[in-house]
């Protein structure tokens, strides 16, 4: 039974019953845990240091802080703006509304991309052209649920890193806050990256959190539409995106904390959604190494009309396509013939 003295302070239990029910009103998808991640935002602590501190009461300033935070998370301010991160392959990355906020969906293009050099760097058979679309996608032996945002994710095993000694050139067409460089500089330390982003404000963010990572070394930012400041010389081994792929015609659609809140620039390509990744398709091969690798990532809803245009792309040939947790397409794997 609730302590009755409970109920004329503000304790943490309370609170968060409270905050709980109030968005849960306000039709957020994860009210419970909402409340806590905010909370424990406000207190300076975790989400399991909250369940140690239930029945302490919330200091003004504690109180103070969290009503600001619920009363922007109610108003559709996505919860990794609010604390200002989000988790992305076991990392942490600085998000700001400048920057699109990191899904789990994308890991898969980083476990894509790693997979590839692994095969190429012990000297695995390398893919070759299938006729028809081939799928893979994790087992949940693979993968884990994280403890505060409820989001499954592919789980990090540390080991002993066989891709040491690796020297490649990669290109992140699209870093936004620059999950995919940083990521991949982590576990290709010999390799060398160049991020590029339409959005100054952007590679900023995407700087600081590759200083976080203690990556700068290897990554060089440019501001850059598509390969407008990539030199006609350099080639690539890797070119690598998350780009822009939700068509106008979508837009309405969307759930408002995506549409209202994060960078437009980021999310839309045109009606269809296509404009940019049909850019990409037609450049892309005068960028890379022979034999060298496109990946990017896209929406199921786009899937069959990029494979058609995909097909029509000089010098690339369609690999595959990878699933995501759903077993929706989102990775596009792709590689020049040349």
């Amino acid at each position: 039974m609730p302590d009755p003295q409970e109920q004329d302070v503000w304790t943490v239990r309370r609170l968060l019953k409270w905050t709980a029910d109030y968005f849960a009103q306000h039709r957020i998808d994860t009210p419970r845990l909402d409340a806590e991640i905010l909370l424990a935002k406000a207190m300076g602590c975790d989400r399991i240091g909250l369940y140690t501190r239930f029945m302490e009461p919330a200091s003004d300033e504690v109180r103070a802080t969290y009503r600001d935070l619920v009363k922007r998370r109610a108003a559709g301010t996505p919860t990794a703006y609010l604390i200002g991160e989000k988790e992305f392959y076991s990392l942490s990355f600085k998000v700001t509304p400048d920057t699109l906020i990191p899904r789990p969906e994308t890991e898969h293009l980083i476990v894509e991309t790693l997979d590839i050099v692994k095969k190429q760097a012990l000297g695995e058979p390398k893919e070759t052209k299938i006729e028809s679309e081939e799928t893979s996608e994790p087992s949940s032996e693979d993968t884990i649920t994280d403890a505060q945002t409820g989001e499954t994710y592919i789980k990090f095993v540390p080991r002993a890193n066989p891709l040491q000694d690796v020297k490649l050139n990669i290109l992140d067409i699209g870093t936004g806050s620059g999950i995919i460089a940083i990521t991949l500089a982590k576990q290709l330390p010999s390799s060398r990256f160049v991020a590029v982003d339409i959005s100054q404000p952007a590679l900023e963010v995407a700087k600081l959190n590759a200083q976080t990572h203690e990556v700068s070394d290897q990554i060089e930012f440019r501001y850059s539409d598509l390969f407008s400041a990539i030199k006609p010389e350099e080639k690539f081994d890797f070119i690598l995106s998350n780009p822009p792929y939700i068509g106008e015609e979508e837009r309405t659609s969307l759930d408002a904390s995506v549409r209202d809140f994060e960078p437009a620039v980021a999310l839309f390509s045109g009606q269809k959604g296509t404009d940019l990744i049909e850019k990409m398709l037609a450049q892309a091969p005068g960028r890379l190494n022979p034999g060298g690798w496109l990946l990017f990532e896209l929406s199921p809803i786009i899937h069959d009309q990029v494979l058609s245009i995909l097909s029509n792309a000089p010098n690339l040939i369609y690999i595959k396509t990878v699933k995501d947790f759903s077993g929706l397409n989102r990775i596009v794997v792709c590689r020049n013939n040349r």
